[in-house]
């Protein structure tokens, strides 16, 4: 990574005096990257966000921003914008009013604030809605609003908190692709906070998993959901068939659970922080296994508990006769049609498809 724009540093918050909602934060952000905090709720990621604004102090640890100290410097004195899950837009003004709100703030001339202000509202599709009211546009354009008033004073970076969590799913799922359009055209560093793993994975360069005001892991999406470094974010990030294992033989490619005997994997944590280890497979690295079919590494017959259409998919629940052992099986939509209701099936996969954590 190159010289960091954004910088964390042992970054403490409570607010009690006793719990730590931030934990010893360290992070460090490229300039120009789209990085998201995920985690649930109590996590720490807003309260980091909250400090990266201004809006609230560290107890301890420094944050610096392109080379200077900003940890106790006022928010309205940092060139940071903020955009909220509730838009905080000013009802009584129009469109064009909201956008150029903090250009007016900032004492900008009016030719200034006129052009900037066109540019933003063009650049997020609202040019011939300027003249509206809030009230007036849906929640996507609503939402469309807050993030031209958060980008026409050309701030350092843009704080998004959780912004999409009011809108439906399919206006949701099309404003993640506008923000990653945004994203590649105005190239500031974004840093974005859901707990929707699915908004993460989809817009990130980077994740940041929280979990207990610490930092679980960071990563790019793909490198978290194959690549995991604990069962937290295994479970949190995707579906997951998750394996408690008794013994573990990296040398040898083996694991071996209690109930099922000795499973083969090939990709294993090089640094396991926990004990005890765990296999992970994901539920689209299952495959069924027609009679006659050579079956793969690991092979199990499962007994069918419930089958789960979602129209572009199926997902075959079933457990190994005899074990508490339960496995997800992710399968199309046409091959989800031919399972059984009931029954035994056979199951399996390679040993390059698990992950030992």
């Amino acid at each position: 990574m190159t010289t960091p724009y954004i910088e964390l540093t042992n970054v403490v918050r409570s607010y009690d005096g006793r719990t730590r909602a931030v934990d010893g934060i360290n992070l460090s952000v490229a300039k120009g990257e789209f990085i998201t905090f995920l985690g649930p709720s109590g996590s720490g990621k807003t309260t980091t966000l909250m400090m990266l604004a201004g809006f609230e102090e560290p107890d301890s640890g420094g944050i610096m921003l392109a080379g200077n100290d900003i940890t106790h410097v006022r928010s309205w004195k940092r060139n940071i914008g903020v955009v909220f899950q509730n838009y905080a837009l000013f009802p009584h003004m129009t469109v064009r009013k909201n956008v150029a709100f903090p250009l007016e703030m900032r004492k900008v001339d009016a030719a200034t604030i006129g052009s900037k202000t066109t540019e933003a509202l063009a650049l997020v599709g609202l040019t011939d809605f300027a003249e509206r009211y809030p009230t007036q546009l849906s929640g996507g354009q609503q939402q469309r609003v807050a993030l031209a008033r958060g980008l026409v004073f050309e701030p350092d970076v843009l704080l998004l908190d959780e912004p999409l969590g009011a809108l439906d799913k399919n206006l949701r799922e099309h404003m993640q692709v506008e923000l990653k359009r945004i994203h590649r055209e105005v190239g500031i560093t974004m840093i974005y906070v859901t707990h929707d793993q699915s908004e993460a994975m989809t817009m990130s360069d980077r994740v940041v998993v929280f979990r207990g005001g610490k930092i679980e892991q960071v990563g790019k999406p793909i490198e978290l959901y194959d690549r995991p470094k604990t069962r937290f974010v295994a479970e949190f990030i995707g579906d997951s068939n998750i394996l408690d294992l008794s013994s573990v033989n990296q040398h040898e490619g083996w694991v071996e659970h209690q109930s099922i005997g000795r499973i083969k994997v090939q990709h294993f944590n090089p640094s396991p922080s926990t004990e005890p280890r765990y296999l992970l497979v994901r539920p689209e690295e299952l495959v069924t296994l027609p009679d006659g079919v050579e079956p793969p590494d690991n092979s199990f017959t499962i007994e069918i508990g419930t089958i789960i259409h979602y129209g572009n998919e199926s997902v075959m629940i079933g457990s190994i006769p005899g074990t508490d052992v339960s496995l997800r099986v992710r399968v199309s939509a046409r091959a989800g049609r031919d399972l059984p209701d009931r029954g035994l099936i056979r199951v399996g996969w390679s040993a390059t498809n698990g992950y030992v954590v």
